[in-house]
């Protein structure tokens, strides 16, 4: 269980229990904010639970993720559909100060062929969400399909980026900007690459999977890296040492993670204070570095006795 790292106490909405709603409840609930996440379904989990079938992810996965996400505080409201049941303003009543609006995309779409609205035509993602929903589907006959591509679970990466906007916002002098900008693209330079103390050593792949025992079960038979694979994995991952940095100097300006080749890099708050704004930065390090020069100054002349003092003692 994650422990977490401040109590601000702060209420958070969030509209909708799909991946990207529970990413940005989970940090929130870290930075220790109030949250309640409002879903119209019964069931939680959006596009993880409707959309994806149990033999590519088991829902009791899903079930173990959202139980972790309530202890740590999360409130879940189910079958609530906000602008229909509440509206925002009425939320903003019950004191709450920030929404993340996560409705999902949960619409399948048309290729744009003859009949396809006819009775018996359904998308994807209707059927899935109906049957996991579990209401009545019946097929009968043949059954034609079309398409049927991965879901892509990219949500849950803008999630985590939602709770950072939500925190920047709801404290005074942050910045939703600063850091997370990147203004200009270098491409790598793959000529002048300094691969000193690399290893080379080759990515680890999962055992093979017999096709022929895949065709009696819906169950994902790929099987994970072992143990032995996984340390091979991350020496590789996490050895290059290339990241150096000094908290006594840093000032959190936030440009190293933007000029990081290979995005290692992570600003964190570490101590809990508001920050200022861009516009103050310069006159508030200014005045700290006076500070640190009016200290250094007195603090000479005593070393300077000190030193002395111990001479003619050491005489």
């Amino acid at each position: 269980m994650p422990k977490k790292r401040h109590e601000y106490g702060k209420k958070i909405a969030i509209v909708g229990a799909g991946p990207a709603g529970l990413s940005c409840a989970y940090y929130l609930a870290i930075d220790g904010y109030k949250v309640t996440v409002f879903e119209k379904q019964t069931a939680l989990g959006g596009m993880l639970t409707l959309g994806i079938p149990s033999f590519r992810l088991e829902k009791d996965v899903i079930n173990a993720e959202i139980d972790i996400i309530r202890e740590l505080g999360v409130e879940f409201k189910t079958g609530v559909e906000v602008g229909k049941d509440v509206s925002l303003q009425d939320l903003r009543g019950q004191g709450f100060e920030a929404f993340y609006l996560a409705i999902g995309a949960q619409a399948g779409r048309n290729i744009g062929l003859e009949g396809e609205d006819a009775h018996g035509v359904t998308t994807g993602v209707d059927f899935l969400r109906n049957v996991n929903l579990g209401e009545d589907t019946k097929l009968q006959g043949k059954v034609v399909v079309i398409g049927g591509g991965n879901v892509a679970i990219d949500a849950i990466a803008l999630g985590k980026e939602g709770s950072i906007s939500i925190h920047r916002s709801v404290h005074p002098g942050q910045s939703l900007i600063l850091g997370r900008t990147k203004r200009d693209y270098r491409p790598l330079d793959k000529e002048n690459l300094v691969l000193e103390g690399y290893d080379r050593i080759a990515r680890e792949k999962p055992a093979h999977v017999d096709n022929a025992k895949s065709k009696k079960t819906f169950r994902d038979l790929r099987s994970t890296f072992t143990e032995e694979q996984i340390r091979k994995e991350t020496e590789r991952c996490l050895g290059c040492g290339t990241t150096v940095v000094d908290e006594f100097i840093c000032v959190g300006c936030g440009l190293c993670t933007t000029k990081c080749k290979f995005d290692a890099i992570s600003l964190v708050k570490k101590y809990d204070k508001a920050g200022v704004e861009i516009e103050d930065l310069k006159p508030t390090i200014m005045k700290y570095a006076l500070k640190r020069k009016v200290r250094i100054a007195l603090k000479k002349p005593l070393k300077s006795l000190k030193s002395s003092f111990s001479r003619k003692t050491g005489k």
